[in-house]
């Protein structure tokens, strides 16, 4: 039988930083390095996006924007970027809320950081989410490590692939190959590794807040034992509810 796997974090902060988690169990040894580096950088202006990620209680404070919900947590879309930023600044002063703007990320693969700006192409990724959860994966049956892979879209054809979702929709073609890169490295740390893909960045390497955090939660909800990321953003005003998604993990 496989043990819960024991996991460690490191302390999120607003310069430079990486989180690595470590998953083992006494039928099987896994290491896989999580990065997700906040690089420093301009915060996000009224300029760069117009939906902001809000975790409350309280539904009433967000139910005339919110266009996603997944438990506590809503996507909300203002009609204009200051407005965004009127929001997020009136969220601020609520200690019963978390908020984060709906900041970009980008794949960690060594290349300059060139923006914070929210990529918004229309997805909803937390609607995504939930559509995914209607489908079992039945993952939690599988004996071998189950790794998520949350990445670009996977193209690889292998019976190690076990499930393959996304959370930005059907329009991305799979031409960015990184997350296919990062199976081939889970594969060769470990060949009976099984891998449950799910695409949180798109074909030109970016993703949301939102993006990730939906591709988490699936993973969550899976029972998946490694969660694999490898991406990073520009340094923002806050990362609330990214801390929080991560410590449930």
């Amino acid at each position: 039988m496989i043990e819960k796997p024991r996991k460690y974090f490191a302390k999120f902060s607003k310069t430079l930083a990486s989180t690595c988690m470590i998953f083992s169990g006494s039928s099987y040894s896994l290491a896989a390095f999580s990065q997700v580096v906040k690089a420093v950088g301009d915060n996000i202006t009224p300029e760069e996006t117009t939906r902001i990620m809000v975790s409350t209680e309280n539904s009433d404070i967000v139910a005339d924007k919110a266009i996603g919900q997944y438990e506590n947590v809503y996507l909300l879309e203002y009609d204009s970027k200051e407005e965004a930023q009127k929001a997020y600044d009136k969220f601020t002063k609520d200690d019963s809320v978390s908020v984060d703007f709906d900041y970009n990320f980008e794949l960690a693969d060594g290349k300059e950081i060139s923006s914070s700006k929210s990529d918004e192409t229309g997805a909803n990724p937390i609607n995504k989410l939930k559509d995914a959860l209607k489908v079992e994966e039945n993952v939690s049956d599988v004996k071998e490590p189950v790794v998520a892979v949350i990445d670009t879209k996977v193209t690889e054809n292998s019976t190690n692939i076990i499930g393959n979702v996304s959370m930005l929709g059907e329009d991305t073609k799979g031409t960015n190959q990184h997350g296919n890169k990062m199976v081939s490295k889970i594969l060769e740390t470990n060949p009976n590794a099984k891998i449950l893909a799910i695409e949180a960045i798109s074909d030109n390497g970016t993703g949301t807040l939102s993006s990730v955090y939906s591709a988490i939660e699936y993973a969550i909800a899976q029972k998946v034992n490694v969660i694999n990321l490898s991406i990073a953003a520009k340094d923002a005003e806050s990362d609330e509810i990214f801390k929080e998604v991560i410590q449930k993990a």
